[in-house]
């Protein structure tokens, strides 16, 4: 495991967190074999890099139990959702 706070940059397990144009925070990793993976994360902030070091974390875990979710839905960081009250 290798994280440099500093820079923005990781290395947990296979996967790998790094940002793109000093802007945005992206995950990337190779699973299962020969399929690469990338997502993002959010805008680079304290809160965001917290959630994709958790993240990767989790990744890390699953593909190593075998219970990785090759929908990505455990993994995305959740939006929050506006919800409209009728009257």
């Amino acid at each position: 495991m290798y994280i440099d706070k500093s820079s923005y940059k990781a290395k947990i397990g296979v996967v790998s967190i790094d940002t793109i144009n000093n802007k945005v925070i992206r995950i990337r990793y190779t699973y299962p074999k020969g399929k690469r993976n990338a997502f993002y994360v959010g805008i680079i902030n304290e809160k965001n890099w917290r959630e994709a070091v958790k993240t990767a974390h989790i990744i890390d875990r699953d593909i190593n139990i075998g219970d990785y979710d090759p929908t990505l839905a455990r993994y995305k960081p959740k939006k929050a959702q506006t919800l409209e009250v009728v009257d």
